[in-house]
């Protein structure tokens, strides 16, 4: 986005101090919830980056060839993390037995609860992997769910078509999956976009596409390395050390296993009742009425963490199979990644894109972990993730992202769906089909209820 942008790479002593202010220590608070965003739009943001991107390449791959760097996944928000290539080229993920919905519907795996009782699960071969299109949602039970809705609503989508049309085969798989992408893609832009950059510039840039003055493309577009690199992985400090996910439950579950407590969310495993996830805790539903609660239990709905520098203990000692290159903390890992990348620094981005740059205090150089020289190089040459954290607690009281990373953001995800020629936005006019709570509308609540309609009776 900023090819003309120097790369500053910080001393290895400047480097060290910034990390040494990431790490937690017995000071560290525990992040602060943001009343303002479910903690479910922490996990649909991943889900929305793994439709996006994927780069199987290894760290030490992409700094020996930086310029090779290639996106395997097509930049579009069209489920194909869900659909994978097709029925035709990956059937199977699709029905094959039932002649009715042979290559419509998608398939997942049935199973019991102690009560006899059935929940779904994504499929999975005699290792408990999942055999979905994208490997990656399945790194905790959190995504491997959020996946798992995608793939029910689609099925109940051809459910709904088959009551009105008289669709068949390809017909109907063609039409099912249109309504699908465009109603997650109108969730995307209206419902998670105007929760993470603010909702004045979210619908500013969906109104006036011709607004984006950052991104910009000739022929294909392609996937920024400051979107994917640095601004869009704000979602790292939004994650909570743990979490609810019955209506029931009373303790929370660690979203990833601790050595002294193996029991967690982590996923690459097959689903157990236990985890069957209540979506009430991560969406704004309807929770129980207080009289059948015993006792009343808070979380209705759990939120996430605010956008700021303060990231959970629980992402600097991954698991091997989460951590990528062997790195066990995250932050770090981001760190190294735009180094790698070499990214221009948060300070030169906010220049160029008109914005006020942050002074010292809003990048808490005044902590004791930073050096007059250290303090001095990062208050030119903070590193863009870092950066971009600052600014959202500095500006935004950490409830959503500032104008800089929130304008990267906005303009890649809907620059993205004005490339796509089969997107919504291509339709003028063209507002969800599906009945939602508010009508014209169609959230996150209202796919849930859709796809589960016990949801909306309680």
């Amino acid at each position: 986005m900023f090819p003309c942008l120097p790369f500053r790479e910080l001393s290895p002593a400047a480097f060290e101090q910034l990390m040494a202010h990431l790490r937690p220590n017995a000071n560290t608070v525990i992040p602060n919830v943001n009343p303002d965003i479910p903690a479910g739009f922490t996990y649909l943001a991943q889900f929305v980056d793994h439709d996006l991107t994927f780069d199987p390449s290894s760290l030490r791959e992409r700094l020996a060839d930086r310029p090779a760097r290639v996106n395997f996944r097509t930049p579009r928000l069209d489920l194909d993390c869900v659909y994978g290539s097709g029925p035709a080229d990956q059937p199977f993920l699709y029905e094959s037995k039932n002649a009715d919905t042979r290559g419509v519907k998608l398939l997942c795996d049935e199973r019991l609860d102690p009560e006899g009782e059935t929940y779904h699960d994504l499929q999975r071969n005699k290792q408990d992997r999942a055999i979905i299109g994208d490997p990656r949602n399945d790194e905790h039970l959190i995504i491997a769910q959020l996946h798992l809705l995608l793939i029910e609503f689609h099925n109940k989508v051809v459910d709904h078509l088959g009551t009105y049309t008289q669709l068949s085969g390809q017909a109907l798989f063609r039409e099912a999956r249109r309504i699908v992408c465009w109603h997650y893609q109108w969730i995307v832009t209206h419902d998670f976009l105007e929760r993470i950059v603010g909702e004045t510039l979210a619908k500013q840039l969906v109104a006036y596409r011709d607004e984006r003055r950052c991104f910009r493309w000739e022929g294909e577009p392609f996937m920024p390395l400051e979107f994917s690199g640095a601004a869009y992985r704000f979602g790292h400090s939004m994650v909570q050390f743990g979490y609810f996910m019955r209506e029931r439950d009373t303790a929370e579950i660690a979203i990833l296993p601790l050595k002294s407590d193996p029991d967690s969310l982590h996923g690459f495993r097959a689903l157990t009742a236990q985890f069957v996830i209540d979506w009430r805790r991560f969406f704004e539903l309807r929770p129980l009425p207080e009289h059948l609660m015993h006792p009343p239990r808070p979380g209705f709905p759990q939120h996430s963490a605010r956008i700021d520098p303060i990231i959970s203990k629980r992402l600097f000692d991954l698991p091997p199979d989460v951590g990528t290159d062997g790195e066990p903390e995250l932050a770090l890992l981001n760190l190294r990644r735009a180094q790698a990348l070499r990214l221009p620094a948060g300070p030169d981005v906010a220049r160029a894109m008109g914005e006020p740059v942050l002074d010292a205090t809003q990048l808490e150089l005044d902590a004791p972990e930073f050096d007059a020289s250290g303090a001095a190089e990062l208050l030119s040459a903070a590193p863009l993730w870092y950066y971009m954290l600052c600014e959202a607690k500095a500006l935004c009281k950490g409830k959503h992202l500032g104008p800089v990373a929130g304008r990267i953001v906005a303009e890649v995800l809907v620059g993205l769906l004005e490339a796509d020629p089969d997107s919504f936005v291509h339709s003028p006019g063209w507002v969800p089909e599906l009945k939602g709570e508010t009508p014209g509308e169609f959230t996150m609540v209202d796919l849930i209820r859709f796809t589960h309609p016990e949801y909306a009776t309680v």
